[in-house]
C-alpha cells in the first residue's frame, strides 16, 4: 500500500533502506514510483536504463492531466518487446512504436524518448541496439509550457485512473532509473511523491 509525503523521510516499513537518495529502483511486480510532472517542452527528452526478466511491464506513464484524454506517454514492454505509445490533443487515436527490440533477457538497457508535441510525433532509441521513429504527423499539440500530471515509474497505484486509451498496464518487475527528462535528472527517491515495496537495484 502507497503513502503520501511526510514529516518523516518515509514510514516505517522503509527504514531498512539507510539512504533514500538513490535512483536506481528495483521493483517487485507490485511497486511504483510518483513523482511530480515535468514541463512539456516542443521536444522533450527521457533517457532511463532498465533491466528485466519479465516480459511484460510499466516503464514510465504520464498523462498531461487526471482524467483527460488530451496528452499521455507510456514506455512499456509487452511479450519482451519495448514499447512506446503516445497521444496528443486533436489526435484521432494513440501513436505506437514497436522498437523490436526484445528487452527480457536481463541485460541493461539505456534508451532515450524523444517526443515532440509542435507536431507531435516521437523517437525511441535503444543505445547500441536501434532507433525506431513514429509516423511522421500534422497534430500540433497546444501544450507546451504546461506541467504534465505524476509521472509514475514501474507501475500505477490501484487508486489512480489513466487514460482508458493507454490501457492495460502491468507492473514492472525489475531494476529502473529515470536519468535525464529534458536536462534534469536523475529521478531520486527522496523526491518521490508517492512509493510501494521499492528498494536498492544492486
Amino acid at each position: 500500500m502507497s503513502d503520501r509525503s511526510s514529516s518523516t523521510p518515509f514510514p516505517n516499513q522503509y527504514n531498512q533502506i539507510e539512504n533514500y537518495h538513490f535512483s536506481y529502483a528495483k521493483y517487485h511486480g507490485n511497486s511504483h514510483l510518483e513523482f511530480g510532472g515535468f514541463r512539456l517542452l516542443a521536444r522533450n527528452n527521457i533517457l532511463v536504463r532498465f533491466q528485466t526478466y519479465s516480459s511484460d511491464g510499466t516503464l514510465i506513464y504520464t498523462q498531461q492531466s487526471y482524467g483527460t484524454a488530451v496528452f499521455f506517454i507510456k514506455l512499456y514492454i509487452e511479450q519482451g518487446f519495448l514499447q512506446f505509445q503516445f497521444f496528443c490533443e486533436s489526435s484521432e487515436e494513440a501513436n505506437h512504436i514497436n522498437t523490436t527490440v526484445r528487452v527480457d533477457d536481463g541485460r541493461t538497457y539505456v534508451t532515450q524518448i524523444r517526443q515532440d508535441v509542435v507536431p507531435c510525433n516521437a523517437v525511441v532509441t535503444v543505445f547500441g541496439v536501434t532507433v525506431a521513429t513514429s509516423t511522421p504527423g500534422n497534430t500540433w499539440c497546444c501544450l507546451v509550457n504546461q506541467r504534465t500530471g505524476p509521472l509514475f515509474l514501474g507501475g500505477l497505484p490501484t487508486s489512480y485512473r489513466p487514460n482508458q486509451v493507454a490501457e492495460p498496464f502491468n507492473n514492472f518487475t525489475g531494476c529502473l532509473e529515470v536519468m535525464k527528462i529534458n536536462g534534469l535528472g536523475p529521478l531520486v527517491l527522496s523526491n518521490a511523491i508517492s512509493r510501494n515495496n521499492i528498494d536498492y537495484c544492486r
